[in-house]
């Protein structure tokens, strides 16, 4: 069973994600559509992610961000501890 603590870090790097990921996508002017077709899941997926109602997997994490144009643990320091 995971400790307080580590529910606490897991939920913080996934509100990051989640919103680095809206940002990015903001900001490079792509539609749900696009980047979710990009990186190979569904635009309803990549929807309930940026709204925080799913959680995150590392291989869908993974996925989004290469379709961005960044690797996973330029964002998440933990991934370096695993």
């Amino acid at each position: 069973m995971k400790s307080n603590k580590n529910m606490h870090k897991n939920k913080n790097i996934v509100c990051n994600y989640v919103s680095k990921v809206l940002r990015l996508r903001e900001k490079y002017g792509w539609t749900q559509e696009f980047l979710a077709a990009k990186a190979g899941i569904s635009r309803k997926t990549l929807s309930r992610l940026e709204t925080g109602d799913l959680g995150v997997t590392y291989r869908t994490m993974q996925a989004v961000f290469k379709a961005l144009g960044i690797e996973v643990c330029e964002q998440c320091s933990t991934c370096r501890d695993e």
